[in-house]
């Protein structure tokens, strides 16, 4: 009874052991949206990427969601090639979010566009213009 009782609670160590790596891996997967935010940094506005302000290229996929926040300004965004993200024009209030889809027909490869901010009657810094880099899916 007794090695029967140890080898339940090793099968039971061993699930949890099983579980606790899967949900670490499902972590490391892409996530199926990218978050951006707006904001002046140093003097200047920035175009970034929410979880780490040193990353300027957003990278996605066709039919990914992309989300900006604005902080301190309120943003009118150009977009150069209408198939990015269903028009050419979005405006964006101080404070809020703005969520868009890459388009079915977006040019794979590097998309500029143009993101400026009323606050200081500037345009925002990425890669100067920002960019989206879509990916082959």
């Amino acid at each position: 009874m007794k090695k029967y009782i140890q080898a339940l609670l090793m099968l039971i160590i061993i699930m949890f052991a099983i579980n606790m790596l899967a949900v670490n891996d499902a972590s490391a997967l892409p996530k199926n949206e990218v978050d951006i935010v707006i904001k002046k940094i140093d003097g200047k506005w920035k175009v970034f990427d929410a979880t780490d302000s040193t990353i300027t290229h957003v990278k996605a996929k066709k039919g990914q969601k992309i989300t900006w926040t604005a902080e301190g300004t309120d943003v009118y965004f150009q977009f150069m090639d209408e198939k990015l993200v269903g028009k050419f024009k979005h405006a964006l209030k101080d404070g809020k979010k703005i969520s868009l889809n890459i388009g079915p027909n977006a040019k794979v490869g590097e998309n500029s566009y143009a993101v400026f901010c009323t606050a200081d009657m500037e345009f925002a810094e990425g890669n100067s213009p920002p960019i989206i880099i879509v990916e082959n899916n």
